[in-house]
């Protein structure tokens, strides 16, 4: 016999995730696949470029498609940054914290140089729309629970 407690503790772990639930059949989720994870990014990415494209002044961008390849010029970019970045310790330390921000206005603002039909007015307009992205997406994946 199962004591009230016992299972109540039990439930309790169950829900908090401490211990698999009741055997099932396994679950797999869409996003575990790189493929699927990188697309839903990049499309997030997407519609986040293309909103703050909408809002702030000093950035235009010509519409969801300029977005698009606008998303992933600046995916292409920041992987070649960090890349070299990561080998060198002290850029990696300048650039872990606040500085990243800095880092990724200058991917913005360099990907708006190669991109047509984007176009970002200066610098401080790239870092506010560097932010402005970050804080849109991470909207966007609290909303859907990413």
């Amino acid at each position: 016999m199962v004591n009230r407690i016992d299972f109540i503790d039990a439930r309790f772990h169950e829900f908090a995730g401490l211990v698999p639930a009741t055997p099932s059949a396994p679950t797999v989720t869409l996003l575990a696949d790189p493929v699927v994870s990188g697309l839903v990014h990049l499309g997030i990415s997407t519609v986040s470029i293309f909103v703050v494209g909408q809002l702030l002044p000093g950035i235009k961008v010509g519409g969801l498609m300029q977005a698009f390849v606008f998303a992933l010029t600046v995916a292409f970019l920041n992987a070649l940054f960090w890349h070299f970045l990561s080998h060198e310790s002290f850029a990696t330390v300048l650039f872990a914290g606040p500085g990243s921000i800095l880092g990724n206005a200058i991917l913005f603002w360099l990907a708006s140089k190669l991109v047509k039909d984007v176009e970002v007015s200066g610098c401080i307009t790239a870092l506010i729309a560097a932010i402005g992205v970050t804080f849109v997406n991470g909207m966007i994946r609290f909303g859907l629970h990413l």
